[in-house]
C-alpha cells in the first residue's frame, strides 16, 4: 500500500513538472474520490494546482476551506506561504505574513483550576491567529474594524458619526482616532486615562439620544448589573443608532452561569474563565437579556462579512458580531 502510495505521487509529481495542470488536478481529485481521503500531501499539491490554474485567491480559498482536513499544521502554513498568502490587518490597514496565537495563560490557569471551560468553545476567539505583532491588535479589534470599514463605505461622504466606546485596546483606539469619520470618545469606569469616567451601569453624566453608535466590548461580564448596562446604551443611543455588544459567549453552555458574592479567585477562574467576570455567557441567555433591553439583534457572521474575508483578516469563521439597534 505504502508503494503504491509513493508511485502515485511521482506520477502526479511528474505531471506538475510538466506543467500539464489540469491533468494533475484531475488525477489529485481522482485519488481524492477513490480513497475518501484529504490527505496533507494531497491537499498541497491541490492548493498550488489551483494557484496556478486559477488564481492565488482561489488557491487561499482552497487552502481555508480544508484547513481542518489538515493533520499536520505545517503543511497548512505552508500552503499558504507557497501561494503567497498575506493577512490583512484592518486596524493598522498593513498586509503581514503571519499571525501570532492567543497566549497559553489562558487555557493553562483554567486547567490550574479544574475548569470545565476550554478556550476553543467560545464563539468568537481566533486561538491561532489572534495576535497581529504589526498593530498590535487581537482579532476582536479586527473583527469591528472590518465592520466599521463596511459601514462607512455605505455611509454618504463627510459624514461624522459620535462614538461611545467602552475601554478600548490602544491598537483599536488609535484606528478610531485615525478615522476622520468619527466623533470618538472613550469611556472606563474606573481608569482617568480615557476622555470620560463613567459607570456603564448608571451614566447619569450623558443624555439621551447623544450616540450615533456605541462600542462595549468584553465589560459586561465584568459588571454586576449587565441588563441596567444594556439599558443604558439604550438610553445613550440615538433613534436608528448601533451598538457593537460583545462578550464571551461559550458555546456549550445552555444557560448563563452568574454569581456575584463570587470573590475567590479561583472559584472565579473555575468557573467563569477569568478572575474578574462575573459571569460566563450562554448564547440564548445573552441574545435574550440584549433584546430584552429594547435593542433589535442582528448577529453578523460569515454571510455579512465572507468566509474569506474573515480568515484574510485573522478572524475565525464561526466568529459572530452582536449589532443591537435602536
Amino acid at each position: 500500500m505504502e508503494n503504491k502510495e509513493k508511485e502515485l505521487n511521482q506520477i502526479s509529481n511528474r505531471l506538475i513538472e510538466l506543467r500539464e495542470y489540469n491533468l494533475a488536478k484531475d488525477f489529485l481529485n481522482g485519488l481524492v474520490t477513490e480513497n475518501k481521503e484529504l490527505s496533507d500531501e494531497k491537499l498541497f499539491k491541490l492548493a498550488l494546482l489551483e494557484s496556478q490554474i486559477n488564481s492565488s485567491e482561489d488557491a487561499h480559498k482552497f487552502i481555508f476551506k480544508n484547513k481542518d482536513n489538515f493533520t499536520n499544521r505545517a503543511y497548512f502554513h505552508s500552503a499558504l506561504e507557497k501561494t503567497g498568502f498575506k493577512y490583512y490587518c484592518p486596524v493598522k490597514r498593513i498586509h503581514i505574513s503571519k499571525l501570532l496565537p492567543l497566549p497559553s495563560m489562558y487555557s493553562d490557569k483554567l486547567k490550574e483550576h479544574n475548569s470545565d471551560l476550554k478556550i476553543e468553545d467560545f464563539e468568537t476567539i481566533n486561538i491561532e491567529g489572534y495576535h497581529c505583532h504589526e498593530s498590535g491588535s487581537n482579532d476582536r479589534d479586527r473583527f469591528y474594524a472590518m465592520f466599521l470599514n463596511k459601514l462607512m463605505a455605505e455611509t454618504p461622504i463627510g459624514s461624522k458619526l459620535k462614538i461611545l466606546d467602552f475601554s478600548p485596546s490602544k491598537p483599536f483606539e488609535e484606528y478610531m482616532r485615525w478615522n476622520k469619520s468619527f466623533d470618538y470618545v472613550t469611556a472606563d469606569g474606573l481608569l482617568d486615562t480615557y476622555d470620560i469616567v463613567v459607570d456603564v451601569q448608571n451614566m447619569v453624566n450623558l443624555d439621551d439620544n447623544t450616540f450615533d453608535g456605541v462600542i462595549c466590548s468584553h465589560v459586561l461580564e465584568h459588571v454586576p448589573d449587565d441588563v441596567k448596562a444594556m439599558q443604558e446604551i439604550f438610553r445613550v443611543l440615538k433613534p436608528g443608532g448601533w451598538a457593537i455588544l460583545m462578550v464571551p459567549i461559550n458555546l456549550n453552555r445552555t444557560e448563563i452561569d452568574e454569581d456575584f458574592t463570587v470573590t475567590d479567585i479561583a472559584e472565579r477562574w473555575r468557573r467563569f474563565g477569568q478572575d474578574d467576570h462575573l459571569r460566563v455567557y450562554s448564547k440564548k441567555g445573552y441574545t435574550d437579556r440584549v433584546q430584552e433591553s429594547g435593542f433589535k439583534l442582528l448577529e453578523l457572521g460569515k454571510d455579512y462579512f465572507g468566509e474569506f474575508e474573515l480568515h484574510r483578516n485573522g478572524v475565525t469563521e464561526q466568529s459572530i458580531l452582536y449589532l443591537g439597534l435602536k
